[in-house]
């Protein structure tokens, strides 16, 4: 019986000895799970958190620039902008000053030309009003009657061809020369040749508005010639008239020369 009971309390034991020693490794287990957990895993899941913080800051900061990137860019997008229409307004401002240039330079041309042209014109009514360049560019006369200062019909035709030959001519001057024959004496004959260069002057000037400052006019008294016949003394009663013009001057010739 005893052993029995020994037996029966040694099978019972046995399994209390076995869960407390499970009991025990389980605990022991447990208190080594905890330590691993502290010494190896919970710093890398620190270490994690840590690398996943980062990497959203990374992120953020990423973000950050990609804003920062497109506002440079788009400032870089307006200077350039503004950089093609300052080139634009550049190049508007040149073309103006070019245009500027050559008109202010046409009108220098101009003013310079205009200047030229005026000192020319000067220099070439100096010219005109020279004595010295004046040739004779007419010669002609008209006939009196014996005793006579009054102007024939004849007489006045051939002036009235000679006055418009004058108009047509910016510079001229006429001279005027009034003669006898050899009939009367001097102070006769110088008195009636002034009457009949006289006479003359007066036609041209009422009748087609000559002006008296482009005349010269000279009673020369007795036509001197050697001839003493009827013809010659005829042709002595006379006036001669001759045109100087500048040099140059061009002009038609009348009905002819010593009539």
């Amino acid at each position: 019986m005893k052993r029995e009971a020994a037996t029966t309390a040694s099978r019972i034991r046995m399994p209390l000895i076995i869960s407390a020693i499970v009991l025990t490794s389980l605990a022991g287990m447990g208190c080594a799970t905890k330590k691993y957990v502290r010494t190896q895993i919970d710093p890398v899941t620190g270490r994690v958190v840590e690398v996943e913080k980062s990497s959203k800051d990374h992120q953020a900061r990423l973000g950050q620039l990609d804003t920062e990137v497109s506002q440079a860019d788009e400032k870089a997008q307006e200077a350039d902008k503004k950089a093609v229409n300052a080139g634009q307004e550049a190049s508007k401002a040149q073309q103006q000053v070019a245009s500027a240039r050559t008109e202010l330079s046409g009108q220098i041309n101009g003013v310079r030309d205009e200047a030229n042209g005026k000192f020319a014109d000067v220099q070439k009514q100096e010219r005109m009003l020279d004595p010295a360049n004046y040739k004779q560019v007419l010669e002609d006369s008209v006939l009196f009657g014996f005793g006579k200062s009054v102007l024939t019909k004849e007489a006045q035709e051939k002036l009235d061809q000679l006055a418009p030959n004058l108009t047509k001519m910016p510079y001229y001057v006429v001279e005027i020369e009034g003669y006898t024959d050899k009939t009367g004496d001097a102070a006769y004959n110088i008195g009636l040749s002034q009457k009949r260069a006289d006479a003359v002057v007066r036609y041209l000037s009422i009748e087609h508005q000559i002006p008296l400052r482009r005349i010269h006019v000279l009673g020369a008294g007795v036509m001197k010639t050697d001839a003493h016949d009827r013809e010659s003394r005829k042709q002595a009663r006379k006036v001669n008239l001759r045109v100087f013009a500048p040099e140059g001057t061009q002009m038609s010739s009348l009905s002819g020369t010593g009539k």
